[in-house]
């Protein structure tokens, strides 16, 4: 064990009393269930069932539906070998999505990351004891990858910025040399590749962008067949998972489109639920009327329509007529554009498409999407596509057609390697 770890492992431990109050903190913000905090520390809720068990990590939402679609590939590739899978998060969002997709499923489980102090770490694997390992995109942690070094991973997805590949240069050889027990390092892009490369690790090549292989779910038929119905005739168009700096933007987009068209429609889908009271205050200051999808009534003919249910959003998509993805005019690096391109809708985003450059350049290439550069190119974008549905059209096929060229075979191709690779082949 090498002196860093060490360090590392005194100081969470010394620091446990203090994360205790950290996540009351959490919890009283609604960021933290504190009916399963038992579950950050370690201790299980479930019993381990007997036989095989392959455990998933994903930090939240968006990791959370390429696990369920890793855990479908897994479970078809064993074949007549029977495994239980669980999977583990860090945030309220993703425990719902976990417990909606697992519904009916009694090998399939979900349970809150331990915090990465020693004790819980260990109380966690202790209990579990995982015959395989599969974390997906860059959800790394000292005590968990120190607790869990006998056991076989894989890191797929794996994603490293500019910002962590220097912090991990500056910290030495903690996180690298943990890293060199890790049998499968498969990147999600290119950048990411040379980084990991550039630390001394092994990368599997060529890349692979697991969003690529995710399959839309359907929507709900009952409640896609009620809201068309409610707004049968009004141009749809959504701002998916908006981060709080492009809400102002958002609504300046909507001011222009509903000035040319008072029929327009716009839904609010935040990234995060708890962005749902900043949005309505502002829409409040604004004196513009709105409704919310979790009061589960009609917008009727309101303008603006917060869409803050989870689970739903293979429905939202398919009501909408242009897609706007959020994380994208600011510096985060974007949210996933493929969701949108499956469903055959004309895609914009903003500047910052950092985390999905190659999903960015695949669609812009095709004329799938397009690049806004401002609130006015975001309103003139909004309101030219609401207007030609020709354009919507040739837009929507460029990019569904594009999204299953870059799915067909690759969760397949996932499910053989992390098969092989972990020692669970059948």
């Amino acid at each position: 064990m090498t002196a860093s770890l060490l360090t590392y492992r005194a100081i969470t431990a010394a620091l446990s009393p203090g994360i205790k109050f950290w996540l009351w903190g959490r919890g009283l913000r609604g960021k933290e269930d504190r009916h399963r905090r038992q579950e950050r520390w370690g201790y299980a809720s479930l019993a381990r069932q007997p036989g095989m068990l392959i455990w998933l990590h994903a930090a939240s939402v968006g990791e959370a539906k390429l696990a369920f679609t890793v855990i479908d590939s897994l479970a078809q590739g064993l074949g007549k070998k029977t495994a239980t899978f669980l999977l583990t998060t860090g945030t309220v969002s993703s425990a719902e999505l976990a417990r909606q997709a697992f519904a009916g499923h009694e090998d399939r489980y979900h349970q809150y990351v331990p915090i990465d102090t020693p004790a819980a770490t260990r109380r966690f694997i202790d209990h579990w004891r995982p015959d395989a390992a599969v974390w997906i995109e860059s959800e790394f942690w000292p005590n968990l990858l120190d607790q869990s070094r006998h056991i076989p991973r894989a890191i797929i997805n794996a994603r490293m910025g500019a910002t962590s590949y220097q912090r991990w240069r500056r910290t030495g050889g903690l996180f690298i040399n943990l890293l060199k027990e890790v049998r499968l390092i498969w990147p999600a892009d290119q950048d990411s590749a040379q980084r990991f490369e550039g630390l001394g690790l092994n990368v599997l090549h060529p890349v692979m962008n697991l969003k690529q292989a995710a399959v839309p779910t359907p929507p709900d038929k009952a409640l896609l067949e009620r809201y068309r119905e409610v707004w049968l005739g009004r141009p749809v168009w959504t701002a998916l998972s908006i981060h709080p700096p492009e809400i102002g933007l958002c609504l300046y987009a909507h001011r222009k489109a509903w000035a040319t068209d008072p029929r327009t429609l716009t839904i609010l889908c935040p990234r995060h639920p708890r962005l749902v009271r900043s949005i309505s205050k502002t829409l409040a200051q604004y004196d513009i009327p709105f409704a919310k999808r979790s009061d589960h009534t009609d917008p009727g003919d309101a303008p603006v329509f917060i869409w803050d249910v989870i689970g739903e959003v293979d429905t939202l998509l398919a009501l909408s007529h242009v897609v706007f993805i959020g994380g994208s005019m600011f510096d985060h690096g974007g949210q996933n554009p493929l969701e949108a391109a499956h469903r055959g809708l004309p895609v914009l985003f903003g500047p910052d498409m950092a985390n999905f450059a190659d999903l960015r350049d695949g669609l812009l290439k095709l004329k799938a999407a397009h690049t806004v550069q401002s609130k006015q190119d975001l309103a003139r974008e909004v309101c030219d596509l609401l207007r030609d549905a020709p354009r919507r059209h040739t837009m929507g096929l460029a990019g569904r057609d594009y999204g299953t060229e870059q799915r067909e075979g690759l969760s397949e191709r996932i499910a053989t390697k992390l098969l092989d690779t972990l020692d669970i082949a059948p």
